[in-house]
């Protein structure tokens, strides 16, 4: 017998007003980042600027993309789903919508990837090195490369009337109502090519950065003693990039773990299957299926106000900037010394310091 009771939690309604919360607090926050980025960065991080300025416009759209502008909707552990932003109101083919998320996925780790590859060229070959056209014609395979790397599974979309047969094969609960929802896409029936195509981008991505991660620190663990000073201050540095990029990386360890566990055990999301876990003989928590990969791709969606939060706090002179802009914000009115001060009698006799503000 198939479940039909459905979490509210599950329902498109819910889902959208949540993304929609998510996108009103993005766009301060990444407006924010990039104020400070641009107009706060020290010169002695210059080389990193265009790098860092980079990586978190991508994050930043990329955020905006999954919350404002496709909002989808996942049916795990089936390659199908459906949007309810923007795009699907500007009649954007789903197809394009995927692809595009795919890519965009791919072009943040490649900023990512170029962020590090920035520090090992300045530490290698000097700071004139990042503006040689070798890198820059690097920089370009590299995005042109995230862009085209998911076509072999773009080219095996099958057709969409078989892909919705072969769905209900697989999983016969599935909500008819859902496979009538505007928009509805059925990536693959096997998702073996998809799944090739994902894995070798992202061995590809992950060796490159783990190679200028790894050259990085043995560059600064042979420094000379003369250099003590700017090594420190280089470590400081790549740690606070490396904290930068892993805390981000890790919110995504989340909704991949609730995809693994739908996939693997064949659970259907949005129908009223349960997860126990046992906390003990006499306690156990009761967790819906329906609402998994909605709350999945919520976390995905904190992953670009994620990186600038941690951008801010982590390197020092943003994190100064930024605590002095909201110092100014709180406290309206700031005493500067140059401003000229009077004495004021009052009565009894006591006297209050006041500013003349011209």
């Amino acid at each position: 017998m198939c479940p039909t009771e459905i979490s509210c939690f599950a329902t498109d309604d819910f889902y959208l007003t949540a993304l929609h919360v998510l996108t009103a607090i993005q766009i301060p926050v990444h407006l924010f980042g990039a104020y400070i980025v641009i107009f706060k960065t020290p010169k002695k991080m210059s080389s990193i600027k265009n790098s860092m300025l980079l990586l978190h416009s991508m994050s930043a759209f990329l955020d905006f993309y999954l919350s404002f502008l496709t909002s989808p909707v996942l049916s795990i552990p089936s390659s199908a789903g459906y949007p309810l932003g923007l795009s699907k109101w500007l009649e954007v083919p789903t197809s394009v919508q995927v692809y595009l998320g795919f890519s965009f996925v791919s072009a943040v780790s490649v900023s990512i990837v170029l962020l590090f590859e920035g520090r090992y060229h300045v530490l290698i070959h000097g700071a004139n090195s990042i503006y040689s056209w070798r890198r820059k014609l690097q920089c370009i395979l590299l995005y042109i490369l995230s862009f085209l790397f998911f076509s072999p599974g773009y080219l095996n979309i099958p057709d969409q009337s078989q892909g919705k047969l072969a769905l209900l094969q697989k999983l016969p609960c599935f909500p008819q109502e859902l496979l009538n929802r505007p928009g509805f896409f059925v990536l693959a029936v096997d998702a073996t090519i998809c799944l090739i195509c994902v894995s070798i981008m992202a061995v590809f991505l992950m060796s490159q950065g783990l190679f200028y991660a790894i050259s990085i620190a043995w560059k600064l663990s042979q420094s000379s003693p003369k250099s003590r000073t700017v090594t420190k201050m280089q470590k400081q540095l790549m740690i606070a990039l490396s904290i930068q990029v892993t805390i981000p990386i890790s919110v995504f360890f989340g909704p991949v773990t609730i995809f693994f566990y739908l996939i693997w055990n064949n659970l259907f999301n949005q129908g009223k299957l349960l997860l126990l876990l046992h906390i003990s003989s006499y306690i156990h928590i009761q967790i819906y299926i329906p609402a998994a990969t909605n709350i999945a791709v919520l976390m995905v969606a904190l992953h670009g106000v994620t990186s600038t939060i941690t951008m801010l706090i982590v390197h020092r002179p943003y994190r100064e900037a930024s605590l002095d802009v909201f110092y100014c914000f709180i406290s309206k009115q700031r005493i500067n010394v140059d401003k000229s001060k009077i004495w004021v009698t009052v009565a009894g006799g006591q006297h209050v310091l006041k500013s003349v503000v011209s």
